[in-house]
């Protein structure tokens, strides 16, 4: 299926109350990864003409002018922050000689790739025999809260990877994962605040230590790198980073020995539409960093969830292999 895209136009926000000129970005923000996720949305048709669209877009800038503002260090305290000068936010039009149904099931892939603005790896999303891998991670311990889909799924990927490298068993891999803290800070951040409120945490063991033992172990070390993301770990971040902030820089990618997982699991994609109903599809469209994992909730299959691996070509056939021997 061929796309073309038309030539873009900036929707600048209509008329609001928000007169602030300026927005400085924490340290948090200051510290993520210099990158815009492009996710794709898909809807069925019939949609609402792109008039509408835009007159929506304009309205909902309005309330949240730092995404029509733009990068600025000519703040008051000169740090980096976001210029509220209401430049707007691009809209690229765009035909397809297909039907959506000529593009299921959609993989993350060059073809997504080409439905985000512009500013090989990948592919995973076969659905997890879930029962077979919380049976044998869970058991029939009671004793303990059972690990979560995600502490499992990552625990699994993480020694499916692992294998499909080849490490050495003396290697200490690593897998950083991304905490929400929004819910874990006393009092909790209120629901609307979109600035980075994600925590890096890590759990870090041996080659040989994932493969050789059970599930189990792998899962327990992702649990208790989540659990220990509490205020005052949160807290203790925050005036670190504020310390060292001459010294740090944005995360780097991994040199092929660590993985990077985050869940996209009980995001409200559904809510999210333009007048035409749920999505039928949301979902990464091709995202280049080498070990990441990516959960989010399948839209088609009920109650599934569907991972995004990005690997080398050469360890992703391996992968494949290890992935489904479950």
């Amino acid at each position: 299926m061929e796309v073309l895209r038309c030539e873009g136009v900036l929707i600048k926000p209509c008329a609001g109350k928000d007169h602030r000129e300026f927005v400085e970005l924490s340290n948090l923000d200051l510290i993520a990864s210099p990158i815009y996720n492009k996710v794709v949305y898909v809807f069925e048709a019939p949609t609402p003409s792109s008039k509408v669209l835009k007159e929506g877009l304009a309205k909902v800038l309005a309330e949240f002018r730092e995404w029509a503002g733009r990068y600025t260090k000519d703040t008051p305290s000169g740090c980096l922050g976001i210029n509220l000068n209401d430049e707007g936010v691009l809209v690229i039009e765009g035909e397809a000689d297909g039907t959506i149904a000529d593009a299921m099931p959609f993989h993350p892939s060059a073809f997504l790739l080409k439905l985000v603005p512009p500013t090989s790896t990948v592919v995973i999303n076969e659905l997890l025999l879930m029962q077979k891998l919380k049976s044998k991670v869970n058991g029939s311990d009671k004793s303990r809260k059972p690990y979560t889909t995600f502490e499992i799924l990552v625990a699994y990927i993480w020694k499916c990877i692992t294998e499909a490298r080849g490490l050495d068993g003396d290697v200490q891999t690593k897998a950083s994962i991304s905490v929400d803290g929004r819910k874990r800070l006393n009092p909790p951040l209120p629901k609307e605040f979109f600035g980075n409120a994600v925590y890096d945490s890590s759990a870090q063991t041996s080659a040989s230590e994932i493969i050789n033992n059970p599930l189990e172990f792998t899962a327990h070390l992702i649990h208790k790198s989540i659990a220990k993301v509490d205020d005052n770990f949160i807290r203790s971040a925050i005036d670190f980073f504020e310390l060292r902030m001459q010294s740090l820089g944005p995360s780097k990618d991994n040199d092929g020995i660590d993985v990077i997982a985050t869940s996209w699991m009980n995001f409200p994609t559904h809510n999210f539409h333009f007048g035409m109903g749920e999505p039928v599809y949301v979902g990464p469209s091709l995202m280049l960093i080498e070990g990441l994992i990516i959960l989010f909730d399948s839209y088609t299959n009920v109650g599934g969830v569907e991972v995004v691996v990005c690997l080398s070509k050469e360890h992703m056939i391996q992968l494949e292999h290890y992935c489904f021997q479950v």
